[in-house]
Formats: structure tokens, sequence, C-alpha cells
């Protein structure tokens, strides 16, 4: 679903399980739109797997990484420096290292089962 009063290049809305997603700053930015949606379609997945409780209670580092993860690169890499947002940017790139890190070298899981405590994996 396209919003293209959004000037970010998606976003989530995971109380109505919608993403949104901007095509022209997508295009403007050379980027695939896939990419995009696979990193809002987490969120989406995250809280229909473990519930709006349980997602607003996982850290963000978690919530982003993982997102950051499934989009296969860190979100900085496609941004333009806004500097009222660049510590968020870099945050991103920042959680989604750790999160690679810890799948591919520390062997985390990449997702928990629902009844398990949200520290023995990822999500």
């Amino acid at each position: 679903m396209l919003h293209p009063l959004n000037n970010r290049i998606g976003f989530a809305l995971p109380f109505v399980s919608v993403a949104y997603v901007n095509r022209e700053a997508i295009e403007r930015l050379g980027t695939s739109i896939e990419g995009v949606r696979r990193h809002e379609g987490k969120h989406l997945e995250q809280v229909d797997y473990l519930g709006r409780l349980q997602y607003h209670r996982l850290e963000k580092w978690r919530r982003e990484g993982m997102a950051e993860y499934v989009r296969g690169a860190p979100t900085i890499s496609v941004y333009f420096p806004n500097p009222d947002e660049d510590a968020n940017r870099l945050s991103y790139r920042e959680f989604y290292v750790v999160t690679r890190y810890l799948i591919a070298q520390e062997g985390l899981p990449f997702t928990t089962p629902k009844k398990r405590p949200l520290s023995s994996g990822l999500i």
C-alpha cells in the first residue's frame, strides 16, 4: 500500500496491521521497494507473533534490529542525511550489526516461541 504524504521511505502501523511505503522516496534513493516492504512487514509479523503488549515491551534494538536484518541491510545505507534523524538512523545501523552478529556468531535463534521469555531469542 502506498502513502504519498509520508516523507519517510516506509512505516508500519502494527495496531491496525497496515504498512505503508513511499514509492517516490524509494525511487529517489535508488533502493528497492522489496527491502522496505520486508522491514515493515517484519514489524507486523512481530506484533502478530508476540501480541501488542509484548511487542511494545520488546527492546527497540530487537524490534528494529530484526526488521533491518530481514531487510538485508541497515536503513542508513539508503537515507540521505537529515539533521533531525541522523542519530535515529545511526542507531538502526547499530541494531542491524548487533542482530546480525548475535544470529551469525552467537547462534541465537531468529525467532522465539511465544511461551518462552523474550531474552531467549531475538524475534
